[in-house]
């Protein structure tokens, strides 16, 4: 920008806003400005006590004059009061600065290109240019003009795309068929007008089928493979629907089988499903607009033989087929099209674990999920110790796709310590598509299930499992459902997740009839755990909701605290319990208001499994067909759209807990005991001696609302006085029996 004159601005105040998203309540920070070079800095503050979790503005007046060819300098420089550098936590956001000029600027031309001309038809197409600089003064009009020869000016045909520097799109219409133009992007500022470089193009003669290029086929299984294209021109007509089409005869059209992958121009992805094992298929991609469908070129795939189902054994006592669970993993062939079921004998396992990616079909089976733990204390420290960042820290990773876990514990014993930066540990890291975790656990500290999508977004489905955790001990960008979880909170203050959800996903943390608890003694670093949080957002667009769920009277008022970014979706569905506010979705205390808030009825109807596991759920190069877990019932796929109270109305459920006396009392050798549960959660129903030991447990596991009866059978036990405890997070009912012998 040329300059008439010296251009002085004085600047009178700079506010900033500073945080401390999560991390220690000693981070102090020094803010300083200076001219030209930082050595001559001049302090405006020092030894700000950095608030946590939150963002305090800080205003300071300079008065400071700052010549033409000047630069002014803000340093902020964050510092941890009696501890080692963090460099994690400090936020620094909203930085302005005010003043005034004096002077007078010549202004330039603006500084443009010209994009290139896209959805080319007939009569019309698409174009448009980005304005990197607007030459000193602003930029009042913006966008294409076009003619029959050279050098197009506004003067010619034109259209404005509104105003300001930036990209922008322009519609190009009232051509002619079949014709050549020539045309530039344009933008106007007091300077006059400037041009964007000239391209050229033709319109087409007549509307044509798509044109479509097919992928090669990958991943052939039994009944799957995948495959794809790329529709590289629309042919002068929207394309309403693209996919790949298949059969067993050859030259294959939409009136086989087919997918449907979207729509418009652009790279998909389609997964064959439905397959016969060991046939010869023929497949090709296709686009359709309104005036036909286009093919891609033709490929053949041979699906593959079934081979047999196989069980190896772990055991550390050396009774199995191994003694470690990594062995077991190295033993898995690549892309084995039978069942690989790998169980695992009651034990501790201390070892660092690894599936592979293309080891698929595995099922890792425990003998006793509290009685089999794979164990390890890796941190994810990133600081100078030498230990791996946060996706190495894991005990076990599963980076394979359909994958099976159950009854079994992955658990990190890394906690936090005082000054040690960099303390994630993580007990199960995952990437890969179609998990399943049935009756699991997962125990760490910081950081405790890493949902990674290392390789792009998947999907997993948990149901009945335990899941503990100080901070964001649930974060990632993976779709995943919780189905009849426990999830503990092991610090105060802590949060369960930390979404990372990518943009194009329709879903991301699902919680459904989850139990959501705090640890009933203190947290693991000696404070009583008196509030904790749903979550935080972490990265990308996350997406987070909480569908009939139990929430205690720790669960903060407010239950969501902020982090880097704002979540796309943060809500609850039907939640009870002494935690949960029906006003919470208008609170004003989130930034910005109201991102947080519960679901419409409508909205809730879409959170069945089957719309959040569908191949639409996301764009990811390994979600290629709709997948409904093995684990689940059709139950499971009903989305939660009816409230407890509602179903009470219809008749059914009761109103309160009740443990009745058992029928016959006394009774030998077996007795009936009934029981009355008005909403769903975790139930135990378990047998003591007076002594208060264990001798029996009935039930210990997620139940639905209902009225219930379990048959005891004290064959067993010595004649006496018995106690029988129903007991969950709200309720702790007893009962005396007496058994004659």
């Amino acid at each position: 920008m040329l300059r008439e004159g010296i251009i002085t601005f004085f600047v009178d105040s700079v506010i900033l806003s500073l945080g401390n998203s999560g991390g220690s309540a000693n981070l102090r920070a020094n803010v300083y400005y200076s001219i030209d070079n930082y050595s001559t800095s001049t302090a405006m503050e020092t030894n700000i006590v950095v608030p946590n979790s939150a963002l305090q503005q800080k205003k300071y007046t300079l008065n400071v004059e700052v010549i033409e060819g000047q630069t002014l300098l803000i340093r902020v420089y964050p510092w941890l009061n009696g501890g080692a550098a963090s460099g994690k936590y400090f936020n620094l956001q909203n930085v302005s600065i005010y003043g005034k000029t004096t002077g007078t600027a010549v202004v330039n031309l603006p500084s443009l290109t010209t994009s290139t001309v896209s959805y080319i038809s007939t009569t019309y197409a698409t174009n448009g240019g980005t304005i990197s600089a607007d030459g000193g003064a602003p930029v009042t009009v913006r966008g294409v003009c076009w003619n029959m020869t050279a050098s197009p000016t506004i003067t010619n045909m034109s259209v404005a795309s509104g105003m300001g520097t930036g990209t922008f799109t322009s519609p190009v219409s009232g051509l002619t068929e079949g014709r050549l133009y020539y045309l530039r992007a344009f933008a106007t500022n007091s300077a006059g007008t400037a041009y964007g470089n000239e391209i050229s193009f033709s319109t087409l003669a007549t509307l044509v089928v798509p044109t479509v290029t097919t992928s090669a086929v990958s991943n052939v299984l039994v009944k799957t493979a995948v495959c794809g294209g790329t529709v590289t021109s629309w042919g002068g007509d929207p394309v309403t629907a693209r996919g790949v089409c298949w059969n067993t005869t050859g030259t294959p059209t939409i009136h086989d089988s087919k997918t449907v992958d979207g729509s418009d121009i652009g790279a998909f992805t389609s997964g064959l499903t439905n397959l016969t094992a060991n046939t010869t298929y023929y497949v090709r991609a296709y686009a359709t607009n309104g005036v036909g469908t286009g093919y891609g070129g033709q490929y053949v795939l041979i699906t593959k033989v079934p081979q047999s189902d196989t069980t190896i054994v772990v055991a550390e006592d050396g009774s199995g087929n191994y003694t470690t669970v990594q062995a077991a993993f190295r033993a898995v062939p690549l892309s084995y099209t039978g069942t690989w079921t790998i169980l695992v004998k009651k034990g501790v396992y201390y070892e660092k674990d690894t599936l592979s990616a293309g080891k698929i079909n595995v099922v890792l089976l425990g003998e006793d999920r509290d009685s089999t733990i794979i164990t390890y204390d890796d941190f994810g420290d990133r600081y100078g110790s030498g230990n791996p960042g946060t996706s190495g820290s894991f005990t076990v990773a599963i980076d394979a796709s359909d994958f099976i876990a159950k009854n079994i514990t992955f658990r990190n014993t890394y906690a936090p310590q005082t000054g040690v930066s960099g303390t994630q540990a993580v007990a199960l890291r995952t990437q890969g598509d179609r998990h399943e975790f049935i009756n699991c656990q997962f125990l760490g500290f910081q950081d405790t299930y890493y949902t990674w999508g290392g390789t792009g977004t998947g999907r997993s489905y948990h149901k009945n499992c335990i899941i503990e955790g100080t901070v964001d001990f649930i974060f990632g960008r993976n779709i995943c459902v919780f189905d009849s979880c426990r999830l503990i909170v092991r610090r105060n203050g802590g949060t369960v997740t930390a979404g990372s959800t990518d943009a194009s996903s329709l879903y991301g943390y699902v919680f459904r009839n989850c139990i959501l608890a705090s640890i009933d003694s203190l947290g693991y670093d000696g404070v009583a755990v008196s509030s904790f949080y749903l979550g935080r957002p972490w990265q990308n667009s996350p997406r987070t909701v909480y569908m009939h769920c139990y929430e205690p009277a720790t669960l903060a008022a407010v239950a969501w605290t902020t982090m880097q970014v704002n979540p796309t979706l943060y809500a609850e569905c039907n939640c009870f319990g002494p935690g949960f506010i029906t006003s919470r979705g208008t609170v004003s205390s989130w930034p910005p208001a109201n991102q947080a808030r519960q679901l419409t009825s409508s909205e809730a109807v879409m959170y069945s499994l089957s719309n959040i596991f569908s191949k639409n759920s996301a764009v990811s190069s390994l979600i290629a067909y709709d997948w409904m877990p093995v684990n689940a019932g059709p139950q499971d796929d009903m989305p939660i759209t009816v409230s407890v109270g509602e179903d009470r109305r219809a008749g059914g459920i009761p109103e309160e807990y009740a443990l009745r006396q058992n029928y016959p009392n006394p009774f030998n050798p077996s007795t009936t005991i009934s029981f009355n549960l008005p909403k769903t959660g975790f139930i135990s129903l378990k047998v003591f001696d007076l002594l208060g030991r264990e001798v029996a447990t009935l039930m210990d596991g997620y139940r639905k609302p209902g009225m219930y009866q379990e048959q005891f059978d004290a064959s067993h036990l010595a004649g006496g006085v018995y106690v029988v405890r129903l007991k969950n997070e709200v309720i702790s009912k007893s009962i005396k029996l007496l058994l004659i012998k």
